[in-house]
């Protein structure tokens, strides 16, 4: 389990080479801050929302795709109301980190095999300020830089297709269905 947020580190900076327009600096992270925001969503949008909706809907891929679509809507939604555009990209990516993490808390009944990369992936992420052109850009615009970028949605999706398959298959052998 220790090795979840290092490999998922390293993978970032694998696939995660900015553009050559795009200049990173980073600066001090916020590790307490970012801790239990990733926390308070892997509790209140993850566990409680999936356990209250398992209760009624007995098909956990369903709710788990249904969620991650709710979750990339939702995002799509919150910056086109500040009149930023999201990607397809990047709506891809968001649906699919968030799948592969609904599919990780039916898969081991437990919060921590998803909050692990979700850590990991937002202390990456929001930890520097990025530039285009010399000038700062928001966080709503670096969604379609760093999670619109096509080796990024590529890999996610590939991602979640695998959980998917791996979940199907732990469900056929009734490792999910009797927890339901």
């Amino acid at each position: 389990l220790m090795l979840l947020p290092i490999c998922s580190f390293v993978l970032l900076d694998v696939l995660n080479e900015p553009p050559l327009h795009v200049q990173v600096h980073t600066y001090r992270p916020k590790y307490v801050g970012q801790f239990f925001q990733v926390f308070n969503d892997e509790i209140l949008l993850r566990a409680a929302a999936m356990t209250v909706l398992l209760r009624w809907l007995p098909y956990p891929k369903t709710v788990s795709l249904v969620l991650a679509g709710i979750f990339a809507v939702g995002h799509h939604l919150f910056y086109h109301l500040h009149t930023m555009y999201i990607a397809l990209d990047t709506i891809t990516t968001l649906f699919s980190f968030n799948a592969i993490a609904n599919l990780l808390f039916l898969l081991f009944h437990h919060i921590v095999y998803s909050l692990a990369p979700h850590y990991a992936w937002n202390f990456y992420r929001f930890n520097s300020s990025y530039f285009v052109g010399g000038y700062e850009i928001s966080q709503g615009e670096t969604f379609n830089y760093i999670e619109g970028n096509g080796w990024i949605a590529t890999t996610a999706l590939t991602a979640f297709v695998l959980m998917y398959v791996l979940v199907s298959r732990a469900e056929d052998s009734e490792t999910i269905a009797s927890s339901a």
